[in-house]
């Protein structure tokens, strides 16, 4: 697919006006379906979800303002972005659904999950944004030279290369520019937590034990609010762990199995 982030052999591409919004899904996989969001850059594109096409009909959007969507000048909060995915799932004719969120699509799925419980069976979260404390400070790394900043993503940057700087420098300003407007209109800190200690649907929290974007020690922070969730750390894995790490990608098979 020309404008594509990665290799889409085995993918589908359909477009749905979703409020009146382009909205692209790419699809892999036969068996019941589950949905995955992805995080503020979508440059290393989806080509993980191979490994669960023998059994799972893995759907993957992209969100409004990001890759190969339309932008929705109505979004300004995480609130808005739920409904979006309400009318989604409606055109789909999914009434619920396993979700996958990573990084801000980690703290949007938790959200979504929050506000509608009955639309989410099961819930992974693979080191999910939301969360902060002094205790575990997320750095900052807008000033690291670009041809550096690939590491700070993932342990192997061979991994990355493909698509490092290009598609990072083609998407970097829409993207974040979008998700900064989705986060201020949000709920976060203290006031989100006790909203997730009301999920009951059985949650997976992942992380990999190298990420330098969201330190690790947040892990624990999402498992105080979540406490019948199961938490797993994934050593030789940075922020990117999907992407990275066979153990993460097999301990979501087994939780979604």
């Amino acid at each position: 697919m020309p404008g594509s982030p990665f290799d889409t052999r085995g993918f589908s591409r359909d477009e749905y006006s979703v409020r009146g919004v382009r909205t692209v899904v790419y699809c892999i996989g036969e068996g019941p379906a589950v949905m995955y969001w992805h995080g503020r850059g979508t440059w290393h594109g989806f080509a993980w979800a191979r490994e669960l096409r023998s059994h799972h009909r893995v759907l993957l959007p992209y969100h409004p303002g990001f890759g190969e969507s339309g932008d929705d000048p109505r979004i300004g909060s995480l609130d808005d972005y739920a409904s979006h995915y309400v009318a989604l799932l409606d055109q789909l004719q999914l009434s619920q659904v396993p979700l996958i969120g990573a990084s801000f699509g980690g703290f949007l799925a938790a959200h979504f999950a929050v506000a509608h419980p009955e639309r989410v069976s099961k819930l992974i979260l693979a080191a999910p944004s939301g969360l902060s404390s002094p205790e575990y400070p997320r750095p900052d790394y807008r000033n690291v030279p670009l041809e550096a900043l690939n590491a700070w993503f993932v342990v192997d940057t061979a991994l990355v290369e493909p698509f490092w700087p290009d598609r990072w420098i083609e998407r970097r300003e829409r993207e974040q520019a979008s998700g900064e407007l989705a986060l201020a209109g949000s709920r976060t800190g203290p006031a989100f937590a006790n909203d997730l200690s009301a999920l009951k649907m059985p949650t997976l929290i992942l992380w990999g034990r190298s990420d330098r974007i969201l330190p690790v020690g947040l892990a624990s922070l999402w498992q105080q609010a979540l406490p019948h969730a199961k938490l797993r750390i994934v050593d030789n894995a940075g922020h990117l762990l999907l992407d990275e790490s066979a153990e993460a990608r097999r301990e979501l098979e087994i939780f979604l199995r």
